[in-house]
């Protein structure tokens, strides 16, 4: 488990340690944060726009986890900033970091992990030579105007240093400024000839399978390395847009994704990708980026969304 010193919350309380050391089954968990930003009592929002369709889109991806993937319920765990939200799972800085602590330090290998969040992303100029652009980003808690945002690094510390051999992780963050926010090291966005691009070409599935099959035989006691796919809504500095009309719908980031699973359960990730940044239109450029692309890109998308089956 990370260091919650480090993470800024020196009170919270590791699990048991024996916990973490009980065999189950493979299981699939998902945590799923949206934030509106209503205005609270004493405060007056007015640097972060109040969104209209989290809530609905965290509705609509929870029922399409549980009807198209076959997720229990019970492993499916909401925060949204509504008064019908238990007080523990409202989207605060510490509750997020919370839920995203135990997530991660509950997973055994074979696992399954899965992390939606739509909200407001920001970005706040850095000295961090590892970031190319200058820019730090953070996502927006219910409570940021206290207690602050959740920046990229923690979140990496969080997600991706500390997420054990041989589970998976699949985010989509629906949200502004948001490219880079798990700060992966493979990132690809579509071009203006609608084909992706980005620092390595795509493997084939075949080339994929040989390329596993030679780490397998490798080591009889080689294990699966953790896989953590990242769809972002808007490229970093760049804007995510959401749209409610009475003739169309509701229309996001999110809502593009789930539309396009319920049409085709068994697209492959790239397949995703490509038709999503489609429908888009331009108005935004999301990007899609990677931990592992050679193991990750030519599978099917619900590889890392259905219910394990152990």
């Amino acid at each position: 488990m990370p260091d919650v010193t480090i993470l800024g919350l020196p009170h919270l309380q590791a699990p048991h340690p024996q916990a973490a050391s009980v065999v189950r089954r493979p299981k699939t968990f998902a945590l799923l944060i949206g934030i509106e930003y209503a205005p609270r009592r004493g405060h007056v929002n007015t640097t972060f726009t109040r969104l209209k369709l989290p809530h609905d889109d965290i509705t609509a991806f929870r029922s399409m986890l549980i009807d198209v993937f076959h997720l229990n319920e019970d492993d499916i765990t909401v925060m949204v900033d509504d008064t019908s939200c238990s007080p523990f799972l409202r989207p605060t800085r510490r509750n997020i970091i919370v839920q995203l602590l135990r997530l991660v330090d509950d997973a055994q290998p074979g696992d399954k992990l899965v992390l939606a969040y739509s909200g407001h992303a920001k970005q706040i100029p850095t000295m961090d030579p590892r970031e190319e652009d200058g820019e730090d980003e953070y996502i927006v808690p219910y409570d940021w105007a206290f207690w602050g945002c959740i920046s990229d690094d923690l979140l990496n510390k969080i997600l991706v240093q500390n997420l054990p051999p041989g589970v998976t992780l699949f985010t989509i963050f629906d949200a502004c400024s948001c490219g880079t926010i798990l700060d992966l090291p493979h990132n690809w966005k579509l071009n203006h000839n609608k084909t992706v691009v980005g620092p390595a070409t795509f493997p084939s599935p075949s080339a994929v399978g040989r390329i596993v099959d030679i780490i397998r035989q490798a080591s009889e006691s080689w294990s699966p390395p953790s896989e953590v796919l990242c769809f972002s809504a808007a490229s970093d500095g760049l804007t995510a847009w959401e749209k409610l009309s009475r003739k169309s719908g509701p229309y996001s980031f999110l809502r593009l994704f789930i539309a396009t699973i319920r049409n085709n359960p068994g697209i492959s990730v790239q397949d995703a990708f490509e038709d999503i940044a489609k429908g888009l239109k331009w108005c935004q450029t999301p990007q899609f980026s990677s931990n592992n692309l050679c193991l990750s890109i030519g599978k099917p998308l619900s590889s890392f969304l259905k219910a394990s089956e152990g």
